[in-house]
């Protein structure tokens, strides 16, 4: 597989809605591998797939603004939809973003042909009190759950991933992963020593370490990267 070179470009605010980013066959980019190479992450494919995220709602609100960035369409079911009223206008993408409450469902407009060009991302917030239930999807679908805080009792949402991205666990949430996933115990060790700025992506059983790759627009947004929770989205600065 051949990687996609990426070039990062500052802009002013009232330029945000112009932005795009090029993922290709490649994936979305999350973080850089510790050579300081981009490491792009298949999150869409042909066939319906499903994510695992173990971390803070900064690192769910990243991989939103990344997927919106390269034009997936973005339906977020939570607890608390007031947190993310805002990211679809700072995106510069509002047509592109269903925010609703309670179980999953398709609020996006169904007429809209799904494909590798405008694929979807279903996002199941149970890191802000959503349900663990799981949806049918179809191809160019995924349905990314976001659990704040991994247990025995969550940790089915690994093992029904196909990709697994993870922020620093505690110990017992490393024994936990460690064990789910059948990582080695050099790996169970560094989960829990991660630093804010780092994360693990985790397919077929395969961990790879990363740095997160954030632009001065995404951070204004977001702020730092952190394990906990992230502060209210605000709109930049004029």
């Amino acid at each position: 597989m051949t990687a996609t070179a990426l070039t990062w470009h500052a802009t002013a605010p009232r330029g945000l809605r112009r932005l795009t980013a090029l993922a290709g066959p490649a994936g979305v980019v999350l973080g850089r591998q510790h050579s300081g190479a981009l490491a792009p992450i298949r999150l869409f494919r042909p066939d319906p797939t499903r994510v695992g995220v173990i971390g803070g709602s900064w690192l769910t609100a990243l991989i939103v603004f990344r997927c919106l960035g390269v034009g997936a369409r973005v339906e977020i079911t939570t607890a608390m939809p007031s947190r993310w009223a805002d990211v679809g206008q700072l995106a510069g993408a509002p047509e592109r973003v269903a925010v609703g409450a309670g179980g999953i469902g398709r609020a996006l407009n169904p007429d809209v042909p799904t494909g590798s060009m405008l694929p979807v991302l279903r996002l199941n917030d149970v890191g802000l009190g959503g349900s663990t239930e799981s949806v049918p999807l179809g191809p160019w679908e995924t349905l990314l759950t976001a659990v704040g805080t991994l247990t025995p009792t969550t940790a089915g949402v690994l093992t029904e991933s196909n990709v697994v991205i993870l922020q620093r666990l505690s110990r017992d949430e490393a024994e936990v992963c460690a064990a789910t996933l059948h990582l080695a115990p050099e790996v169970e060790t560094k989960l829990s020593q991660l630093h804010d700025d780092m994360l693990v992506v985790v397919v077929s059983g395969v961990p790879q370490f990363l740095w997160f790759a954030t632009t001065p627009i995404e951070e204004q947004l977001l702020g730092q990267p952190r394990r906990g929770d992230r502060a209210p989205m605000a709109a930049p600065a004029r």
